[in-house]
């Protein structure tokens, strides 16, 4: 074991009963996430992944972050409440997974990140 902080993805899902004004709620929270994510460093997005095929409980998109196991809860509590001002309970998901570990010291590199353009990909 190499010592370094696990890693906790937070998926933010969209219901297909979402109209076209949710969407761009939706849409529009996501950079916002992101932003509030990096600049609190606690983690940073990882993608977006559309569900092929029929979803047996309707949910047909996610976004993704990546965040560091100890602040999965404040990271939690900040899209939540992104979540709220944006009005977005009616028709979202938000799943934490659990910890897993890491190669990489990833608490490290996101608080040496200067930019937004940084992201967890490795070669």
């Amino acid at each position: 074991m190499n010592g370094y902080e696990k890693i906790v993805n937070i998926d933010l899902e969209i219901h297909k009963v979402a109209n076209t004004a949710d969407w761009e709620r939706y849409d529009a929270a996501l950079p916002i996430i992101s932003l509030r994510l990096f600049q609190k460093n606690l983690g940073a997005w990882g993608g977006r992944e559309t569900y092929l095929g029929k979803s047996a409980d309707g949910f047909i998109k996610t976004n993704y972050w990546f965040v560091l196991e100890s602040c999965v809860e404040k990271a939690r509590e900040q899209i939540e409440g992104i979540i709220k001002n944006f009005n977005l309970g009616g028709f979202t998901r938000l799943i934490v997974g659990d910890a897993v570990p890491s190669e990489h010291d990833f608490k490290k590199e996101l608080e040496e990140a200067e930019s937004l353009e940084w992201v967890w990909d490795r070669d």
